[in-house]
């Protein structure tokens, strides 16, 4: 299976809370070094 990534974009909304609790990882193809094409893009939800 491939997949063409063009473009990467995140976006976080606070609502009623005070503090941002959820997290975000974005790692697109290029950013390790490896030898194979590897992106890494995670939700972490503080909930």
């Amino acid at each position: 299976m491939s997949v063409n990534i063009v473009d990467v974009g995140v976006s976080t909304i606070l609502g009623a809370r005070q503090d941002q609790e959820d997290r975000y990882i974005t790692l697109p193809p290029g950013s390790l070094k490896s030898r194979k094409e590897i992106a890494i893009y995670a939700v972490y939800d503080g909930q």
